[in-house]
């Protein structure tokens, strides 16, 4: 929370103390996935706080919908465990010892 009060802060005035920065001509888009029931009131707080602000600062904030995010978490679970495997296939010399018949090696680990 306190970090998006320091950004509303920086997005308050200027460099030079003056007038507020302008957002206008720029689209903000809020997905609504992430707008759930279970939102901490402090979170749902900030972040309300923090479109109030780009609006008043002349961005227009819009409602987008992201439907895929449903499927981001199952994806990673799919993903990071594949990619582990293809990073640590590597390794499988170490594990397995070299094979050649030039075994350049010091206890079956090549050099």
């Amino acid at each position: 929370h306190k970090g998006a009060q320091r950004v509303l802060q920086q997005l308050s005035s200027s460099a030079d103390g003056e007038s507020p920065m302008s957002l206008r001509g720029v689209r903000v888009g809020i997905p609504v996935e992430y707008n759930v029931q279970e939102l901490d009131d402090q979170v749902r707080a900030a972040w309300d706080d923090a479109a109030t602000r780009l609006q008043e600062l002349g961005a227009d904030v819009v409602e987008v919908s992201l439907p895929s995010t449903r499927l981001a978490l199952p994806a990673y679970y799919i993903l990071a465990p594949a990619e582990a495997s293809s990073n640590l296939a590597r390794y499988d010399g170490v594990r397995y010892g070299h094979s050649s018949v030039d075994d350049e090696s010091i206890d079956g680990v090549p050099l």
